[in-house]
């Protein structure tokens, strides 16, 4: 305070961006201290400045305690708050403690200050301060830029240089002879992504989230999640009635009445398993092995999305060979590296050259569709191109996660790219094997094909 500054203060969306920004770039702590008290009356609705608390980020429920006198702010996850904190506000104890809570403590808190002394006037509210707009601003590559009152495009992309500048980040400037930091602010292209799409590098994604796997990000969507985990199924067997949840549901779940089984049913069941083994080393070595895997109820090599379900991933290269029009998952495999491409072209600019994406829980992404309910014509050309795809994935969604760059020199774009097809290996097209699933002699699995491609436009 002796050097002019403060606490930070949070006075619009813009500013919690900011703030979020700090924290996820440069932050140590598990929560930071901010620049508001509690007043007389308990509330809060001043911060240190005097200027008036009108936008707020509480997590859901605070605060709760009016013995807590000062606020802070979610860097990292509390163990022992329910969901996502990063960037939640909460009320806390002026000694940083709560409960004996080994998550606080005043050496789990950092400070984020801010001071006045800067002209901070932006007349035409682009988000780059009048200074620097007239002055130009110099960055570390050397290029000196130029934004509003001239609107300038230095891409000519359309859009004026703020708002090509994207995600906020810190940047050393020179202005007249002196180094100066600043914080880049957040432009429209920042959240140019469909909801189809999110980030995987880092940046902060629409709902908040933030994920930093790059191409080890994984993809699955609502639909695929829904069918494999949530949705109520009604099973049965031995005259009994029960209710499973998705299709991951139903494995054992009928293993404790296994002693009910009749020597006749366990020999037809082993019959139509043994096979379905022969006709699949027919087709395809990776067809035989992904039988295998459901049959020998052991489950597969990787974890799956939730504990108890395991994953296995294939090479799809052989199937996405000849893509042609009579090809389901060739059909859908263009249409969703297209839709891909448009996304990496929203957000990619002057600077933001270099960007990792992923198909979103939202994402619509058909992977193939041969076989739905009984075969007729419809479907003959689509089994017939692809019939070893059909004996692994039958009704499959897609997913993707593109590392994208834009190459200025070229003045074109570049994506490197992991295609998967989403789906769970269960055979349920014959209820022999969905009853070996429930009496736990086979076992479904998640079972995601991979292709990795590169393209250039």
């Amino acid at each position: 305070e002796s050097k002019g500054g403060h606490l930070v203060t949070i006075t619009s969306q813009r500013e919690q961006y900011i703030v979020e920004s700090l924290m996820n770039e440069e932050g140590t702590k598990n929560s930071y201290w901010i620049g508001a008290e509690q007043d007389t009356t308990g509330r809060y609705s001043k911060w240190v400045t005097g200027e008036p608390i009108s936008y707020t980020n509480y997590k859901p429920g605070q605060p709760d305690n009016p013995d807590e006198k000062a606020l802070m702010i979610y860097r990292n996850n509390n163990p022992y708050s329910g969901g996502p904190c990063f960037g939640y506000w909460n009320d806390i104890f002026k000694d940083g403690n709560c409960k004996g809570e080994t998550f606080f403590g005043v050496q789990n808190f950092g400070f984020i200050c801010e001071w006045n002394n800067i002209d901070l006037t932006d007349s035409d509210g682009d988000g780059l301060y009048d200074r620097y707009e007239i002055e130009g601003m110099q960055l570390p590559n050397g290029q000196i830029i130029y934004s509003d009152p001239r609107r300038i495009d230095s891409l000519g992309s359309g859009l004026t240089d703020y708002e090509h500048l994207g995600y906020p980040r810190r940047v050393t400037l020179t202005m007249n002879s002196e180094f100066k930091e600043c914080l880049i602010f957040h432009g429209k292209s920042a959240y140019g992504l469909s909801d189809e799409f999110i980030y995987v590098d880092g940046r902060i994604n629409k709902d908040g989230c933030i994920n930093n796997d790059k191409m080890d990000y994984v993809p699955y969507n609502n639909q695929f999640y829904h069918a494999t985990y949530e949705e109520k199924l009604q099973e049965t067997m031995f005259s009994i009635s029960r209710i499973a949840f998705g299709a991951s549901g139903l494995h054992n779940l009928f293993r404790d009445k296994e002693y009910l089984m009749s020597d006749k049913d366990r020999d037809e069941m082993l019959f139509a398993i043994n096979k379905a083994m022969i006709v699949s080393h027919t087709v395809g070595v990776d067809v035989n092995e992904c039988f295998k895997i459901f049959a020998n109820g052991k489950g597969a090599k990787y974890k799956g999305v939730k504990n108890g379900v395991t994953r296995c991933y294939i090479d799809i290269t052989p199937y996405l060979s000849k893509r042609n029009l009579f090809n389901s998952m060739g059909i859908n495999y263009r249409e969703n590296v297209i839709k891909t491409k448009k996304a990496a072209e929203s957000v990619l600019g002057t600077y933001s050259k270099d960007i990792y994406i992923a198909s979103s829980y939202n994402s619509c992404m058909h992977g193939c569709v041969y076989l739905s309910g009984s075969a007729d014509s419809n479907d003959f050309w689509p089994c017939a191109m692809n019939i070893r795809a059909l004996t692994i994935f039958n009704k499959a969604e897609a997913g993707i996660t593109a590392h994208c760059i834009l190459d200025t020199s070229k003045k074109g774009y570049y994506i490197e790219y992991n295609y998967y097809l989403n789906d769970y290996y269960d055979l349920a097209l014959d209820k022999a094997y969905t009853k070996a699933d429930m009496i736990g002699i086979a076992q479904g699995y998640e079972l995601f094909g991979k292709y990795n491609d590169s393209e250039s436009w």
